[in-house]
């Protein structure tokens, strides 16, 4: 995926969110802040790393942007 362009931001976590990968699950919780990748200007889900085995996905809906680090 990384032949496409992403936004990379930091942004804040509004909604209790549960994502899996094949490692294991993680849960978000509303107010927690990390820096996650977009992927193409129409995407919806945000990312927690490049690798797609082992990001967890969330939703737009749960995510707010708080700053805007850089685009690809």
């Amino acid at each position: 995926m990384t032949d496409l362009p992403f936004t990379r931001a930091r942004v804040r976590i509004t909604k209790h969110h549960r994502a899996s990968t094949p490692y294991g699950d993680r849960h978000f919780t509303p107010g927690e802040e990390l820096e996650m990748i977009k992927w193409g200007p129409g995407g919806d889900s945000w990312w927690t790393e490049l690798t797609v085995d082992t990001s967890f996905i969330v939703p737009g809906e749960c995510v707010e942007v708080l700053e805007v680090l850089g685009t690809d």
